[in-house]
């Protein structure tokens, strides 16, 4: 038996074994090769025909491959950055989507090596055509395997001016419009869940994380639907040490936590957030203290003492009270439970809507010696059988 060792195009000898005749039932010449390959180990029978110069090869054991499997070079699809921009009064600023009928917050693709920031500034200046819109904290970043995460990022409240310069009817098709949070759902269906969580976490200070639009750990106004409410023409506020020439009709409360926290009260069939209160009764004028313990402990199972009035918003007397316990909620056989919300004052002023003003907390804090600027938090619902601290 005689033996040559040509070299591969690797550079490495490769034994080969050669009989010293045919075989038979074999072609003419069978050579059983080994050969080490730089990342792979293979044994490979080669056949040869002498009629042909071809060399045909089948492996007898499968390579080890020193690359990476499959899936690590799946494409992640683009990343799309975004802005969420809302007017004075609660409402989204939406703009025409890539397909018919589409719409979506002002946004767009990334560019390479460019931050999710920098583009969704870029998108928001060329969809608004406005010069000064810088993106603020990041809100909400939705996974979506396949397409590409997209990153929501909030901005302050547009202007009057603003809002009526990008929604102005100039016969533009696809001009930017503003919706209330709750038309997302039929007017910006494939978007809503992402806008409205964002909304949220805007409400409670967060950054949300979804996939597919959902949110991986819901909070309390997720899980409940609860959004900010559309502010419209704000009730006049008329405080205490002012005349009030009106006649009230119903009392509600500041109900305060020794935290600073407010007691709200949500409404899941009308999907309403409110202080605290009831109608008043006609013997209840000169006794608002005893009609807010009256109302609250049959809405929201608190029984305050020693309400102060802080003033009238509208027809409504507001009082001030500072609650250490909140008993069980007990509601009729044919009742939806009410949820009871803690929330900061600021958070109270945005899920409460127009039924608050600033000049309202103000004197509000001021009344029950809270101080301001308390961080905002995520919203903590009361459980059923009640709460102390």
């Amino acid at each position: 038996m005689t033996s040559t060792a040509p070299v591969t195009a690797a550079g490495a000898p490769t034994a080969v074994l050669r009989p010293p005749a045919p075989l038979l039932g074999v072609p003419d010449l069978a050579v059983l090769r080994f050969a080490l390959l730089p990342g792979t180990i293979s044994t490979v029978l080669t056949q040869t025909d002498p009629r042909s110069s071809s060399v045909s090869t089948s492996p007898l054991a499968p390579s080890v491959p020193a690359t990476r499997p499959p899936e690590a070079a799946a494409t992640v699809g683009t990343a799309r950055a975004e802005v969420l921009l809302t007017d004075d009064r609660g409402r989204v600023l939406i703009t025409a989507g890539p397909g018919p009928g589409d719409a979506e917050l002002p946004g767009g693709p990334l560019l390479p090596h460019e931050t999710p920031p920098v583009a969704a500034e870029r998108h928001a200046k060329a969809a608004t055509a406005l010069a000064h819109l810088t993106p603020g904290r990041l809100l909400a970043i939705d996974w979506r395997p396949g397409t590409g995460p997209t990153y929501t990022y909030d901005h302050p409240p547009l202007t009057g001016v603003q809002a009526a310069a990008l929604t102005a009817d100039d016969g533009r098709r696809g001009a930017p419009r503003l919706l209330a949070p709750a038309e997302l759902l039929t007017q910006a269906p494939a978007d809503a869940q992402r806008v409205l969580t964002a909304l949220r976490a805007r409400v409670e200070g967060r950054t949300a994380e979804l996939e597919h639009g959902r949110p991986r750990t819901p909070g309390v106004l997720d899980t409940h639907r609860i959004l900010p409410r559309t502010v419209t023409t704000p009730a006049p506020w008329t405080p205490a040490d002012r005349r009030y020439d009106g006649a009230a009709t119903s009392v509600a409360g500041w109900l305060f936590l020794s935290s600073g926290l407010v007691v709200l009260h949500h409404d899941p069939v009308t999907g309403r957030t409110r202080l605290p209160g009831g109608p008043l009764s006609p013997s209840d004028a000169d006794a608002l203290d005893h009609a807010l313990a009256r109302t609250c402990a049959a809405t929201v199972g608190v029984r305050p003492r020693d309400g102060v009035l802080i003033g009238h918003s509208g027809a409504e007397a507001r009082l001030v009270a500072t609650v250490s316990r909140l008993g069980p909620l007990i509601a009729g056989p044919c009742e939806p439970a009410v949820l009871r919300l803690l929330t900061t004052p600021e958070q109270a002023v945005e899920l409460c809507g127009n039924s608050i003003t600033a000049a309202e907390v103000r004197d509000a804090l001021e009344s029950a010696a809270i101080a301001t600027g308390l961080l905002r938090q995520p919203v903590t619902l009361v459980p059923a059988n009640g709460m102390t601290w």
